[in-house]
């Protein structure tokens, strides 16, 4: 996508009512990212400094592209490579400390001034001995990282000065669909947010939380201590005859062999999944839940919000989907019909 900056003013007001209360939003003083001097190509992760600077990781072109706090493009830097300061697994972003840190599957961490210069590389993996799928900062000298054990994923946190593995948190079995084809064993696999398992991550400001998608179950860390968990005992929404069928239409579009597809379609489970992405703002966890009917496309998916007592303070209903990021002042969203990103000033109000 080629990046544009033009201003224009909305006002969203989002409202919802509850036993709780209520809670509104308001998404306000859009700028939005579209064609100009830089391509960006595949939106991986987002960050801000305390300049309010923007930083984006694109995939596709290997880059970090930074942005000024009025969106104006300064500079991209990165290229595609294993050596240093090369890009070719990028899974995450995070500024900490005056630095741009930059988090790759299977364990390799670099570390960039938030000019661009290249500090230095570790990998988690050859520190500890295990298998990481993605990774994540996880606060001063840690990292979250899923281990990929024999059987199972598990949530981990990793720390480099003490050279440990500080706690663990939830975990999942797995397995792969394979067949043979022309002798040789091939695996399949298929990753749906509606009923595939998944662990979940968000970090901001110190603060982490986990969560299994199968279950309506968090836990956040402060300092990589817990200090709050939220839990309730509410069944799964089920899927429907309708839904699956639309689900199995999404299978059968795949070329792969009629015995691999009845096992996948065999595997789709009776319920859905509690929610398919967290996010952590400085003071409000966001739950991002399925639509009711997932064939509705009239209706918008609730997001429940918690505060950091744990209350329940309410559901608000966004338009566009989740944010990539929920910093103090701004929510940013990737709009996949142009390949923009969009900027919304934003402000949560309780009303109780």
């Amino acid at each position: 996508m080629k990046i544009i900056f033009k201003l224009t003013t909305l006002i969203i007001i989002l409202l919802y009512t509850n036993l709780f209360g209520q809670i509104s939003i308001k998404l306000k003083d859009k700028k939005i990212l579209g064609d100009s001097e830089v391509v960006i190509g595949n939106i991986r992760g987002i960050c801000e400094d305390n300049n309010l600077n923007l930083y984006i990781l694109d995939t596709k072109f290997y880059k970090i592209h930074k942005f000024s706090s009025k969106l104006k493009y300064i500079k991209s830097f990165g290229r595609k490579g294993e050596g240093p300061g090369d890009l070719i697994y990028g899974n995450s972003i995070f500024i900490y400390d005056g630095y741009l840190i930059l988090c790759e599957k299977y364990g390799n961490i670099s570390y960039f001034t938030l000019g661009g210069k290249f500090i230095k590389k570790v990998n988690l993996s050859k520190i500890f001995g295990v298998n990481l799928g993605k990774v994540f900062f996880a606060g001063e000298g840690t990292f979250y990282g899923e281990l990929k054990n024999a059987d199972n994923i598990q949530q981990a946190i990793f720390s480099l000065k003490d050279k440990k593995i500080l706690n663990t948190y939830f975990s999942y079995k797995y397995s792969m669909t394979s067949t043979k084809i022309n002798k040789k064993r091939v695996a399949f696999g298929i990753y749906s947010d509606i009923y595939s398992s998944g662990l979940l991550f968000s970090h901001y400001k110190n603060r982490s939380i986990f969560a299994y998608n199968k279950k309506y179950h968090l836990i956040m860390t402060q300092g990589n201590k817990v200090f709050l968990t939220i839990k309730r005992e509410i069944p799964p929404d089920h899927i429907s005859r309708k839904e699956r069928v639309k689900l199995e239409s999404g299978i059968d579009n795949f070329n792969w062999p009629d015995n691999v597809k009845k096992i996948l379609k065999d595997q789709i489970p009776e319920v859905k999944n509690f929610f398919y992405k967290i996010l952590l703002s400085d003071k409000y966890i966001f739950l991002f839940r399925l639509r009711k009917n997932l064939l509705d496309k009239s209706t918008l998916p609730p997001t429940e919000v918690y505060n950091f007592t744990g209350k329940f303070i309410g559901k608000i209903f966004l338009k566009e989907d989740p944010p990539l990021l929920i910093s103090d002042k701004y929510m940013y969203f990737e709009n996949y019909e142009d390949m923009s990103l969009q900027r919304f000033k934003y402000k949560i109000k309780c009303l109780y």
